[in-house]
Order: C-alpha cells, then structure tokens, then sequence
C-alpha cells in the first residue's frame, strides 16, 4: 500500500492518520504535512497509525521532532492505533515511553482535547502576565507583575477557571 496522509480536526485535535509504509523514502511527506498542521496554530496533534504497516527510523525521527517542537511550545502529542509490528519498533527504540499511545483515535482525541484546552489557558495567562503583543521591550514578569496587581488577578482567575474540578 502506497503510503498516505489524511489530515483532519477533531474536538481541537489536529488528527495525522497514516497509512501504507512510513521509511526513508515517504518520511519527507509526512515532515511537509506536519509542518501544515503546526503552521495553523496547532496544539495537539495525534499520529493515528490505525492503518500505517511499518515504520523505520526516518519514520521514528519525524514523529521525535514533532513532539519536541509540540512540547516546547506547551502543545502535546499523542499516538492511538499501533498495531503489534508498529508497536514494537516504537518499544524497540525506546520511544513508546516518549508519547501517550492510546488505543483507538476517541480516547486519544479526548485526552489530547483537554490537554490542549488548559495549555491554550496557561498560554492566554502566561501573555497577560507578560503583556505580549505591547510595544514595550521584553517582557520582565517581575516588575510588571508587581506594578499591575489587576493582571496579576485576571491571569489567576482564568487559571482558576480553566482547571479541571479537584478529585
């Protein structure tokens, strides 16, 4: 089977489900489609390889690279549908500890979901606090944190309010 990407958005999740064989010589499509789905904003992405027969190194190196990038903007990543041969390559290389894997696409989307919604909730805090997107210079929390108790209180109120109900 030829290998393919079909794209789409679930709930907040953009959804990446793979099919066919992912190696050294498809990994570059999936790096370009990747790359359209993180240019839009995109703060949870899931890797559905329901459909995906293999995967090599190049393939491994693609979906590292993603999750770094996803993390270090505060967005998460996950996997659902690995089959036992696609499993064990990611056992085997040590990366089935790296990502949440899930298994079916609703469980991922749903985790993946509410994940997304508190980090776009630390993300919306996080520029009040540093008043981005204001001409000022860079941002430095700690006197503008001080001099502006009102956002201070207004960034704790969305944080308040867009955690999940204590246990």
């Amino acid at each position: 089977m030829a290998f393919a990407v079909q794209t789409s958005e679930e709930g907040g999740v953009v959804v990446l489900a793979l099919s066919g064989q992912l190696d050294s010589r498809t990994a570059p499509a999936l790096e370009r489609e990747t790359a359209k789905a993180l240019g839009k904003e995109c703060h949870a992405l899931l890797f559905d390889l329901t459909a995906l027969d293999f995967v090599a190194s190049a393939g491994l190196r693609v979906v590292i690279m993603v999750g770094k990038r996803l993390a270090a903007d505060g967005g998460g990543i996950a996997l659902c549908g690995l089959n036992a041969s696609v499993r064990e390559v990611f056992d085997i290389a040590g990366f089935s500890g790296l990502f949440p894997i899930h298994p079916d696409r609703a469980r991922a989307v749903a985790a993946l979901a509410g994940r997304a919604r508190l980090g776009g909730i630390g993300r919306m805090a996080d520029r009040l606090l540093h008043r981005r997107g204001e001409p000022a210079g860079p941002p430095q929390l700690a006197q503008r944190s001080a001099a502006d108790p009102e956002r201070v209180a207004l960034a704790a109120e969305i944080l308040r309010r867009g955690a999940p109900p204590p246990k």
